[in-house]
């Protein structure tokens, strides 16, 4: 004979026979813990190495060392820190100058060893940081076939310049031409150009020069009187307005005799005419002295 058990013992019973066959089936457990992801690599960049600034490294007989920088301009003194790659240390009158490498175009050493010695890494600089391998050696500079020119003028701030290309257009009745240039060297130059160009000299507040060739073989040299632009553009002025006023007054006088009723008209006449010859001659001096005159030998 079978005893109903109680209700609530019944549920006890099923509530505990359904808790042990949950643990003990590996389906109704709890699910595995999954390792962590790793962190993804990063990819690898195929970015190409800078390429490194050439700068020209010469020898030269001169009393100073002189850094030429690529807008044209220089410095001159005594370097006493040449680091490739990095910058050029020059002391001008008793001041220090740093100049970065790829400011630089050339450098000419005065009566200096060879190969300048790299400056020892700062102390703040880490080991691992210090290079073992030795300083390289300045890349061998062949200068222009050309003739080697110096510049002889009381304005040290001349820039000879060599003219690259010229371009002409226009529409509509309207011609619009002009050139493109570079600048070559400064001061008294002393270095070799290419042969068969065309060259003028000029500078901030000169007036440019006529276009000259080079092509005499050897050493040249160029003997530069040096004009303003303020002068040169003065005296064509003045040249303009005193043409201008003379030729009024010429043809004015003529008129005056004519018409002597009118003794003012003469007066005018002769007035302009005085004025516009006064002008004219002053004018056309200036304009002679603001140009900026080369000679070669």
């Amino acid at each position: 004979m079978l005893t109903r058990l109680p209700l609530t013992r019944r549920l006890s019973s099923t509530l505990l026979a359904i808790t042990l066959l949950g643990a003990g089936h590996p389906a109704l457990a709890a699910p595995p813990t999954l390792p962590p992801e790793p962190d993804e690599a990063t990819e690898p960049t195929d970015e190409p190495p800078a390429t490194e600034h050439e700068v020209a490294i010469l020898r030269v007989e001169a009393g100073e060392d002189e850094v030429i920088l690529l807008d044209g301009s220089f410095a001159r003194g005594k370097v006493v820190e040449l680091t490739n790659g990095s910058h050029v240390t020059m002391t001008v009158a008793d001041d220090s100058r740093r100049i970065p490498w790829e400011e630089v175009q050339e450098i000419r050493l005065a009566n200096a060893p060879a190969q300048p010695a790299a400056p020892m890494p700062a102390p703040s600089e880490p080991p691992d940081q210090v290079s073992s391998e030795a300083p390289s050696r300045p890349r061998s500079y062949t200068p222009p076939a050309g003739p080697r020119v110096r510049i002889e003028s009381t304005n040290d701030s001349l820039k000879l310049y060599q003219i690259t290309g010229e371009f002409v257009g226009g529409g509509s009745g309207v011609t619009v031409s002009g050139i493109s240039y570079r600048a070559v060297c400064s001061g008294r130059c002393g270095r070799a150009v290419d042969p068969g160009g065309t060259y003028f000299v000029g500078g901030e507040g000169i007036t440019k020069s006529r276009r000259f060739t080079l092509t005499e073989p050897g050493d040249v040299t160029l003997q530069v009187r040096a004009g303003k632009v303020w002068m040169r553009m003065l005296g064509l002025s003045l040249t303009f307005i005193g043409a201008s006023l003379l030729v009024s007054g010429l043809v004015m006088l003529p008129l005056s005799k004519s018409r002597p009723e009118v003794p003012r008209l003469r007066k005018l006449a002769i007035g302009t005419t005085i004025a516009g010859g006064v002008s004219f001659g002053i004018g056309i001096p200036l304009a002679v002295l603001g140009r900026t005159a080369v000679k070669k030998r």
